[in-house]
């Protein structure tokens, strides 16, 4: 039997870096970003547990194919988050990939 047949199908989160109107929080483990925009629900994993409450997060993307094209969640390579004492913590995402979650 063909493993990767029976693997789940990833859906690519679609929400875009520029859209303003996003909900933003840690996973109650603090080790992923959930996203929300009306009925786009998406999660980043990271491949590191959020120590201290940030009090902003910076994403690192891919390069993008073509400079025209808005950049979106599933491009997210690197996570900084800086805390209210200047500290700064980085994450990777593990598989390189923002994923949709069921509602």
């Amino acid at each position: 039997m063909n493993k990767l047949a029976t693997l789940p199908a990833v859906a690519l989160c679609m929400l875009n870096t520029w859209d303003t109107g996003i909900d933003v929080r840690l996973t109650p483990a603090r080790d992923g970003i959930e996203l929300q925009k009306e009925d786009a629900r998406c999660v980043i994993p990271l491949d590191c547990k959020v120590q201290g409450q940030p009090s902003s997060i910076d994403y690192d993307l891919a390069t993008l194919a073509r400079g025209k094209v808005s950049p979106q969640y599933h491009q997210v390579r690197r996570v900084t988050f800086t805390f209210a004492d200047g500290g700064k913590q980085t994450c990777g995402t593990e598989g390189a990939r923002a994923v949709e979650t069921p509602k």
